[in-house]
């Protein structure tokens, strides 16, 4: 009888290969009809306007656009897709910006003046 055991592998070569999920198209990036914007497990993000989504919960675009994410709530977000009409690629930035954005970017931080300004007026 042998007294060592054969030469096996060992009982822990084993791994599943990475999902792959998340987001792969960025708020604001003109994409095709049938491009992939998330891959994700549950409705983490919801669906809006001109997105379909797939058996395992996929989010794909319906038609050649620009990406929006929208704020539905604090915690939860949509995924729309709107002509390049409505939301224009490669023009200003503030044409791409969500209401949110668009708020704290025209709420200046206030300006202090000196007594030489006020005594100017």
């Amino acid at each position: 009888m042998a007294h060592k055991k054969g030469a096996g592998s060992s009982r822990n070569g084993r791994d599943s290969h990475a999902q792959r999920l998340g987001v792969k198209r960025a708020d604001g990036q003109l994409i095709n009809c049938g491009t992939i914007i998330v891959r994700q497990r549950g409705t983490e993000f919801r669906l809006g306007h001109n997105v379909g989504i797939g058996k395992d919960h996929t989010i794909f675009a319906m038609i050649d656009g620009v990406v929006r994410f929208e704020p539905i709530s604090r915690f939860r977000r949509r995924i729309s897709v709107y002509p390049p009409e409505v939301y224009p690629v490669g023009g200003a930035r503030e044409m791409l910006m969500t209401p949110g954005e668009a708020r704290r970017l025209t709420m200046a931080a206030p300006t202090v003046a000196t007594l030489d300004e006020l005594a100017a007026d």
